[in-house]
């Protein structure tokens, strides 16, 4: 628990307290990811899967003192994870054939539904929304700015 101050603890616990349904002091595991989310960490399910099998999840819930670890953990995973946004322009220049920093919506679509963390066609349009030209095309150096919230 050395990572998290005294203060996000309480936060944690308070919110910990609206998610146990049963009583027992324990949330079930389905909502650990929308509790790190609460706290500004953004982890992708395949973090919080992989988190989870290293935690004796009993009957599916866990307890706080389970969770403040797996807290730590995986808000350090996304801030580590939104330093790097020059791995995701490298990769949208691989698909920029004119070079010119743009590449079009559609193929924006396509690659976020079909690889990695699918994401559905109403969660791409909160994101392309104000990014996308008139022509179909996105600016991809601005859209990473705008998502992960850096500037150059």
């Amino acid at each position: 628990m050395d990572e998290v101050s005294e203060e996000t603890i309480e936060e944690i616990r308070t919110y910990f307290n609206v998610f146990d349904t049963k009583g027992d002091k324990k949330v079930s595991i389905d909502v650990i990811g929308e509790m790190v989310r609460a706290f500004g960490g953004n982890p992708t399910n395949a973090e919080i899967e992989k988190i989870c099998k290293q935690v004796d999840c009993q009957g599916g819930r866990i307890s706080i003192e389970q969770f403040i670890p797996m807290f730590n953990t995986l808000s350090k995973w996304s801030k580590d994870r939104a330093k790097k946004p020059e791995a995701l322009l490298e990769a949208f220049r691989m698909f920029d054939n004119e070079g010119n920093g743009m590449i079009s919506a559609l193929e924006i679509r396509q690659l976020l539904t079909k690889l990695g963390e699918k994401l559905t066609d109403a969660e791409l349009d909160i994101i392309l929304s104000g990014y996308e030209d008139s022509d179909g095309f996105v600016r991809y150096a601005q859209l990473l700015q705008g998502v992960t919230g850096q500037q150059d």
